[in-house]
């Protein structure tokens, strides 16, 4: 029966894209019916009947599907290196019923995937399930059980071989969708109409197999560890995304591993105690539980209400399962590798205390370029009047075009200035750090300064351009 369903989600699925094409050699055909009449009952073909004819080229290039690259083969971790994660996934698997994955990855977000790998030249494919280092640390064994078996379940039904190929179909009708934007609104509307009926259908059986496998989870370490596991998921997932790309990110562009797990405590514990920060994490929590008939996962709350679990239910957890990992360290580098344009790329270790000044500060070195010759003769105490007058300096000192709106040129600008000051600070015998999730510090001994939430304030109007002045002078700057 599981398989039956799965064969006529796919069945629905290639009728619809077939019938996507169907739709633009139909339009393709009656545009070009313009040109061919004109020719056969009036000898020739007039201004109108090329432009008809040159929309109906326009649409067949349009929808004409383009090779796409096979996507990267995922990193692997082998069982020579983490021998207690491919084991515990096997035995998740023996709980289920069903075959262990061929192979086990460990990836560098909060997530776990499953998939299916084609094999090479006639050799035989392999299954994939995929694990989030980060959810090693977030989640107690039974917990990441849960999130195993969630995957496993969707090699049991069948959906790792049909999601590949939905995909793709959702790719190219994009693209498409994209090469007819320049179009004239009432050439481009039907595929737009048809395209979001397509992604209708096809998305409400993605979420249909998640609530599957939702239920496959539930039943072989129960509702409580399932439901238990996606709070968590999606409480901590918005923060992960938030730290890897704010503070990990720019140290692997320039070449630095820092420790992540242990940078993603340290940011998680800094947040805390930043409601500018929290607040934000809130908004993009809230706007995943707004339902939209285009989400190809459901709602926590929908999958909550499927286990019949709320948050009041929970209880105690276990052990991190992070002991999992024979090495965190190795494990951690193998992960980030995989996202590397050059996976041969060497990255230097880096502490967190050491990032402020081997990473960040030449950063704001270069991003300073853009305003050069401005701060050549500034002094600390003269950044209140700089961003008094932050639109004037900006517009006379920045190379090249404006791209911000006034407004938005103004923080720009002052966050800026907040680069500088930091810069200078360092020249003047400061040790800057950049520790994450905190605000940036210089400190010279019992001395410290906060130099861009210092131009923030400025800004804002926090503190005036006199308080300022009168503490660079405490501060002797």
């Amino acid at each position: 029966m599981k398989a039956d369903r799965v064969a006529l989600g796919g069945v629905i699925a290639l009728v619809l894209w077939a019938g996507f094409y169907v739709l633009g050699f139909t339009i393709a055909g009656a545009l070009l019916l313009l040109p061919w009449a004109q020719n056969r009952y009036q000898g020739s073909v007039s201004m109108s009947g090329l432009l008809s004819g040159f929309l109906a080229v326009w649409v067949l290039w349009a929808i004409f599907p383009r090779p796409g690259a096979s996507p990267e083969r995922a990193n692997q971790q082998s069982s020579r290196e983490h021998p207690r994660l491919h084991a515990f996934v096997a035995d998740i698997a023996e709980r289920a019923g069903m075959r262990p994955p061929d192979e086990v990855h460990v990836i560098m977000d909060a997530n776990a995937y499953a998939a299916w790998q084609s094999g090479w030249r006639g050799a035989r494919g392999a299954n994939v399930v995929g694990v989030g280092i980060p959810l090693l640390a977030l989640l107690d064994c039974e917990e990441l059980a849960s999130v195993v078996a969630h995957e496993l379940g969707h090699h049991h039904a069948g959906h790792v071989r049909l999601g590949p190929w939905v995909h793709r179909m959702r790719r190219s009708i994009g693209e498409s969708l994209y090469r007819l934007e320049g179009s004239s609104f009432w050439l481009h509307w039907p595929f737009v109409a048809y395209a979001r009926l397509f992604l209708r259908v096809t998305h409400d059986a993605s979420r249909s197999q998640e609530f599957h496998a939702d239920a496959i989870a539930a039943r072989v370490c129960g509702a409580t560890a399932t439901a238990s596991a996606l709070c968590r998921i999606h409480d901590e997932g918005a923060l992960w995304q938030a730290y890897f790309a704010s503070e990990v990110r720019p140290l692997l562009r320039r070449g630095y591993l820092p420790p992540i797990l242990e940078g993603f405590d340290q940011f998680r514990n800094a947040v805390a105690r930043r409601p500018d920060i929290t607040e934000q994490i809130d908004r993009l929590r809230a706007e995943e539980e707004r339902p939209s008939a285009l989400d190809t996962h459901p709602t926590l709350s929908a999958r909550l209400t499927a286990l019949q679990w709320t948050r009041n239910d929970a209880g105690a957890r276990g052990d991190a399962a992070l002991a999992l990992l024979d090495s965190v360290e190795s494990g951690e580098r193998t992960a980030v590798e995989a996202l590397l344009v050059d996976p041969r790329s060497t990255l230097k270790p880096i502490e967190w205390v050491d990032a402020g000044e081997e990473v960040w500060l030449p950063m704001w070195r270069e991003s300073l370029e853009l305003y050069s010759g401005l701060f050549d003769d500034a002094r600390p105490a003269r950044l209140g009047e700089f961003i008094a007058n932050a639109a004037r300096w900006a517009s006379e000192s920045r190379k090249g075009l404006a791209i911000y709106s006034p407004a938005a040129e103004r923080r720009h600008f002052a966050n800026a200035c907040g680069a500088w000051l930091a810069v200078e600070l360092h020249r003047l015998g400061f040790v800057i750090l950049a520790l994450p999730g905190a605000p940036v510090l210089a400190k010279r001994g019992v001395q410290v300064i906060e130099p861009f939430n210092i131009a923030t304030d400025l800004d804002k109007g926090a503190m005036t351009p006199a308080e300022w002045r009168t503490r660079c002078e405490e501060l002797q700057l």
